[in-house]
């Protein structure tokens, strides 16, 4: 027995191999764990408690056939057996669930196995684990690791020494809940309505408040959070987490939003709120529209991985370590944004989107900076403030460009990469640099993230002919295919960007546009309402609480959407790029597919709308079309001379050919010109309907890739997905021995 007072003064053992945790949705449990007396599970409960959880226990029976790891030098850590390499990912979603569910630097896991066990140290670099030892033959061993461990900080254990618990009914606590439920007002007009929902939304998804400190150059600030609003995927990696905050040396005014991460310490690397000071800045040309305004930021002092030091110690005959270090870091800016998935109708998309394609551009002109991750995740709706006629505040949505944590300036051209893997986020990555891993970023590549973004969002939630959207998305935004151990982007992505051509199943996917619905209001199921008198939204469709008819599905009218003509347009541009500039490699048979079968709309599309618009803001429609039409910033062309001509399947072209396609391609690298063909609606035949366009997500939540392929992934996935996407494979279970 471990639960004795000499060995184990505060805490106690709780075998919990029966209940999960009710507090976590994925309904998962351990065998037993170590916890304070204080915060056990009761005899009642007999549950797992992620929240509080100091060291998780896992048993297994077979001491070989169930053990996820090898101590035989000439094998890799892992091991490679179905049943272990099932373990493995069994054990790192145990541990993830403490990283989602406390604040920590890293955290333990002991592992039984039979009459054998393994003691395991979990950070953002990778995990440290011993070798396998007998604890009947050694118990020692055993006893001597839970003495010690009853009697380390909490710092050892792996709490974070600068996130604080708020204690229910302290002056935070009040302040927290004041927040959540009062409108925050300026000159008695109401603002940053979404932000207050999303406050209180954090506050009644945790039941643990924090108060988290941000050290800079000024001093300590301390900010006040629920749970995160974003929760990056994975394990291993940046472990991005956001939150709406209140800054508490504000408490009552507008609330900011903090963003906590494992930022990858390198000396190529620049702090993001670094580059977010340069955007800002007064210098060089002025301040970058459109990208998120620097409050402070800063490292967490002492809180750096080691799992990469345990590496270079194993290995001291590697000049270089395949595990990157990780340094604890938050930021905290003054926008709280929208996904990119929150827009009202199409023409809107298209709207925010090129705003974020002006901020690119005043980035590299300005200050000379290269984003290098544009995805569906750091392309944002911001609603901003400003002041209206009569001199009332109102809001207007804007684009926002966000996450610069991977800029790079543009003159940048030193030899290597600065990280040992890919820049950027899998879907959403040029189909180039999905190619070849090697690849140095250009601004070619991140326009061609915004067509990935914009056909990623289009095809969830606008009409379309596409009839197996699952199959789709898995093949052009998850492709993949293995060579030698590496891992490439799948063909359907590649032929895309070759040919010019967006399709599923060889037939040619078209956009549509609804009706327009007779009475916008009583067709928004689920509409938020505010008045005047109660500005607390209610959901359901009615102020008075009462759920609000269900609205007759809107037909299609048959009528080709003008959205097709900017996918048209910017494949052009990207075609021309890629016959030119990106040499062609023989693949693999890439390991998804897209299996679309209708090539003709289907008639009705079933479903009830969360929200109507009878119409889009014509001040943003009007301020981004005069953005557009202004004239360019005279400066260099900011794009590396670096491309390479290759061969192409083509035949010889001739010189009028190649003029043409030259020309088509140079357009890819200036992202106004780009920004004009995404904000191709101010223009052209086909008007843009005003009215709610879009649908609810098309992609069935239920879709999952095939079973065994999902299995194996789950031990290699990447760290930082996008949020609403799986991931590609890629290691991240990164063992030391």
């Amino acid at each position: 027995s471990l639960n004795h007072s000499w060995l184990l003064p505060e805490d106690v053992v709780v075998v919990t191999p029966h209940k999960p945790d009710p507090d976590v949705p994925t309904n998962e449990k351990t065998d037993g764990g170590l916890y304070k007396v204080k915060d056990a599970p009761t005899k009642e409960q007999e549950h797992t408690k992620w929240a509080h959880i100091e060291l998780v226990i896992e048993c297994k029976v077979e001491e070989t056939q169930d053990d996820p790891f090898e101590d035989d030098e000439k094998l890799t850590p892992e091991a490679s057996g179905g049943e272990r390499q099932k373990n493995l990912a069994q054990i790192m979603g145990y541990a993830r669930n403490v990283f989602e569910h406390q604040k920590r630097t890293h955290a333990w896991t002991l592992l039984v196995l039979g009459s054998f066990a393994r003691i395991a140290r979990w950070d953002r670099a990778g995990i440290i684990v011993t070798k396998k030892f007998n604890y009947v033959k050694e118990p020692a061993k055993l006893g001597r690791f839970f003495w010690r461990f009853a009697r380390m900080t909490a710092e050892q254990r792996g709490h974070d020494s600068t996130a604080e618990l708020i204690e229910e009914n302290s002056d935070e606590y009040k302040l927290m809940l004041q927040r959540a439920n009062e409108p925050y007002t300026r000159d008695g007009c109401i603002l940053g309505e979404h932000a207050r929902k999303m406050f209180a939304k954090s506050l009644v998804e945790s039941s643990r408040w924090w108060r988290l400190k941000v050290e800079d150059e000024s001093g300590v600030r301390t900010f006040l959070v629920g749970a995160p609003s974003f929760v990056a995927s994975g394990l291993a990696g940046r472990a991005t987490q956001g939150y709406v905050a209140i800054d508490e040396a504000d408490p009552y005014g507008p609330l900011t939003y903090l963003k906590d991460a494992w930022r990858v310490a390198h000396d190529r690397i620049q702090q993001e709120g670094k580059t977010l000071k340069d955007l800002n800045s007064e210098k060089d040309g002025g301040p970058v529209p459109y990208v998120p305004t620097l409050v402070c930021h800063g490292d967490v002092k002492g809180q750096v991985t080691a799992s990469q030091e345990a590496w270079r110690r194993q290995h001291p005959e590697e000049a270089e370590c395949p595990l990157k270090t990780h340094h604890h870091y938050r930021l905290v800016v003054k926008e709280v944004c929208l996904p990119m998935s929150d827009f009202e109708n199409a023409s809107q998309l298209v709207s925010m989107l090129t705003y974020c394609t002006k901020a690119h551009r005043a980035a590299c002109v300005r200050k000379g900076y290269i984003h290098r991750d544009v995805s569906v995740g750091n392309t944002l709706i911001y609603p901003k403030p400003r002041l209206g006629d009569g001199g009332k505040w109102k809001e207007t949505r804007v684009g926002l460009l966000t996450d610069w944590e991977l800029a790079k300036s543009i003159h940048d051209t030193a030899d290597g990469a600065r990280q040992p893997d890919r820049t950027g986020t899998w879907q959403f990555m040029s189909a180039s640099a999905l190619a070849d891993p090697r690849k140095r970023i250009i601004v070619q590549d991140d326009m061609e993230s915004f067509f990935h973004i914009l056909l990623y969002l289009a095809i969830r939630y606008l009409p379309h002919n596409c009839s197996n959207i699952g199959g789709f998305m898995d093949a052009y935004f998850d492709g993949y295919h293995k060579e030698n151990g590496e891992y490439f982007g799948g063909v359907v992505k590649m032929n895309t960007m070759r040919n010019g051509e967006l399709s599923s199943a060889d037939a040619p996917i078209t956009f549509y546009v609804i009706e327009k619905p007779a009475d916008p209001l009583a067709q928004a199921s689920g509409t938020l309402v505010a008045t005047a008198q109660n500005p607390e939204a209610v959901e359901g469709g009615s102020p008075d609480g009462k759920p609000a008819p269900t609205p007759a599905a809107p037909a299609l009218t048959g009528e080709l959407h003008p959205i097709n003509n900017v996918f048209t347009e910017f494949l052009k541009r990207l075609k021309a790029h890629y016959i030119l500039h990106v040499p062609h490699r023989e693949v693999s048979k890439f390991t998804a597919s897209a299996n679309g079968e209708d090539s003709q709309p289907p008639n009705v599309w079933s479903f009830t709308q969360e929200q109507s618009i009878e119409e889009t803001d014509e001040y943003a429609e009007e301020e981004l079309a005069d953005l557009l039409e202004s004239t360019p910033e005279p400066t260099e062309e900011p794009i590396p001379a670096s491309h390479t001509p290759s061969a192409t399947l083509e035949p010889p072209m001739s010189d009028e050919r190649k003029a043409e396609l030259e020309a088509l391609a140079k357009e890819l690298g200036d992202q106004d010109k780009i920004g004009k063909i995404i904000f191709s609606r101010a223009k052209g035949t086909r008007k843009w309907p005003k009215y709610r366009d879009r649908v609810p997500d098309q992609l069935d939540p239920k879709y999952r890739r095939n079973v065994e392929e999902r299995a194996a992934a789950q031990v290699k996935r990447r760290a930082d997905g996008p949020p609403e996407s799986d991931s590609r494979p890629s290691k991240t279970s990164r063992s030391m021995r």
